[in-house]
């Protein structure tokens, strides 16, 4: 088995000047907003490689026998130091752009979620990546008051528990922790058993519970105002959109109290890539085996950390049960 790597800087091909000089690359691929990154770090003897500048663009490959493709992220920190001279490069996902962060001021009727979204990837030059159950859903009234795209995203993403990434020129909006492809067909699932892990830790804890979900619906021909609740009286959440339609709301409430009431378990393990491994990244499902009863089952990676050195090939993962 024989490690690869591939690094490109702005279009051009630098992995044979640094094939003998990489000490570590860690690239870590998380699921939903929170931003890719990576750290390369690189033996510096006699200065012979200069200072990166930042912003400029990195897509980096890795593997074993084959390359698999890690992101394109933009440098934002770079280090150098001494003795052993060494420079270390960082950066993160490339597409986190200044507009998503500017506060806007608009509002949407009659529309629906596909053409919010849609209109919001095109401002800031993305395309729009929605998985299809979210086809369907329709907005009766939106507003954008003082608030950044990005905030707007949050809010519609806690609305209809979704996911959503800024990636590789696109807005991803996702279905939450159930591993399926943006067309609705489901992931490859990775199978992990217990002999093929350098080390595990597993947790289960009980939420604070809320015990009750309240949502509100319009009916567009009358124009009043109508609340569902679902659950009991206690600890209660209000979400914050209105649905169209009766059925959108108390199917949007349930959906938020089940989440909510599901007790929260994890595990993190880590794995050296062999050449037989399917790459894993954010939101793979994993079948585990050979742990215990109370392990061995369905997961979802939230985050994955791909670290290649002189050493190997290791992946960590950190992982969720994965929704029935």
């Amino acid at each position: 088995m024989q490690l690869k790597f591939k690094i490109i800087v702005d279009g051009a091909d630098i992995t044979s000047l640094v094939q003998d000089r990489l000490l570590s690359l860690t690239v870590e691929d998380k699921q939903g907003l929170e931003s890719d990154s990576f750290r390369l770090s690189l033996d510096n003897r006699e200065g012979k490689i200069a200072l990166p500048a930042t912003q400029v663009e990195v897509q980096l490959h890795a593997g074993i026998d084959s390359l698999n493709y890690l992101g394109r992220f933009t440098v934002d920190t770079v280090e150098e130091s001494h003795p052993p001279r060494t420079l270390i490069i960082g950066g993160s996902s490339a597409d986190l752009t200044g507009s998503l962060k500017s506060h806007k001021q608009r509002q949407w009727d009659n529309t629906t979620l596909e053409m919010v979204l849609d209109e919001i990837a095109t401002d800031n030059q993305l395309e729009l990546a929605m998985h299809v159950n979210f086809s369907a859903y329709t907005i009766e009234h939106l507003d954008q008051t003082a608030e950044s795209d990005l905030a707007l995203l949050n809010r519609l993403a806690a609305d209809y528990h979704a996911l959503f990434k800024i990636a590789d020129g696109k807005l991803i909006f996702t279905l939450m922790n159930v591993s399926q492809r943006l067309s609705g067909q489901t992931l490859e699932t990775v199978t992990i058993i217990q002999s093929d892990c350098i080390n595990w830790r597993y947790s289960h804890a009980e939420r604070n519970q809320i015990t009750e979900v309240k949502t509100k619906w319009r009916n567009p021909a009358i124009s009043n105002e109508n609340w569902e609740s679902v659950g009991a009286a206690g600890v209660t959440r209000i979400l914050s959109q209105s649905f169209r339609t009766q059925d959108d709301a108390i199917n949007a409430a349930n959906e938020a109290l089940r989440q909510a009431q599901t007790p929260q378990e994890t595990l993190s393990l880590s794995v050296m890539q062999t050449s037989r491994m399917p790459m894993i990244k954010a939101e793979t499902p994993l079948q585990t085996s050979g742990f215990s009863p109370a392990i061995d089952g369905l997961w979802v990676v939230n985050s994955a950390s791909h670290q290649v050195s002189n050493s190997g090939y290791q992946v960590n993962l950190e992982a969720k049960r994965l929704s029935s």
